[in-house]
């Protein structure tokens, strides 16, 4: 588990350096992004640990792959979210006794990675344009997967607000002049 502080400013100039104090602040991050997106789908704590660790070998490894900040985090979650699927399946497997070896190539996790990541890149686009408010609980319901009862709660807000919030923070996406209904993406 990664220490709490994550005050050091990090990019990706300064990881390709080598920059321990930079790596040491994009792990915090990474590592949150990474457990988050697994503990989706693995309750013991001790997994989700040995899959973020996996998650931020690749990552890691693909330093040079990734064009900014922005895709590498979108690219950790993404890959996260495909080593939790996998070690689901190998417990599974491992259950009816079949043993899979999974292969850890760096390379082609990413290449399989890459238009989820372009996709989640595009959702952050969009969703800087909102209000901070209106982005906060548009997070918290749909990535966390909070209800809007624990988000009031969690705001001290009303359900109602929230739930208004959500409907604003929607119609905004959809009505965003970045956006191109018509293809489903950020217009270029």
């Amino acid at each position: 588990m990664p220490p709490a502080d994550s005050s050091q400013v990090w990019n990706l100039e300064s990881l390709r350096a080598a920059d321990q104090a930079a790596w040491r602040a994009a792990f915090v991050e990474l590592w949150r992004i990474a457990s988050v997106v697994i503990s989706r789908k693995i309750f013991s704590k001790h997994a989700v640990d040995d899959v973020a660790q996996e998650t931020l070998a690749i990552v890691a490894q693909s330093i040079n792959s990734f064009a900014s900040e922005g895709h590498m985090r979108a690219m950790t979650g993404i890959i996260a979210q495909r080593k939790a699927a996998h070690f689901l399946r190998d417990q599974t497997a491992g259950k009816r006794d079949r043993r899979r070896e999974v292969s850890v190539d760096a390379a082609a996790e990413i290449a399989v990675a890459e238009p989820a990541a372009r996709l989640a890149m595009d959702l952050d686009i969009l969703l800087a344009q909102l209000d901070p408010a209106d982005r906060v609980v548009l997070e918290g319901h749909f990535i966390e997967g909070h209800t809007s009862q624990e988000l009031a709660t969690l705001y001290n807000l009303n359900a109602n607000t929230v739930r208004g919030r959500i409907k604003r923070a929607m119609e905004g996406l959809r009505t965003s002049s970045a956006y191109d209904a018509s293809v489903g993406r950020l217009a270029v």
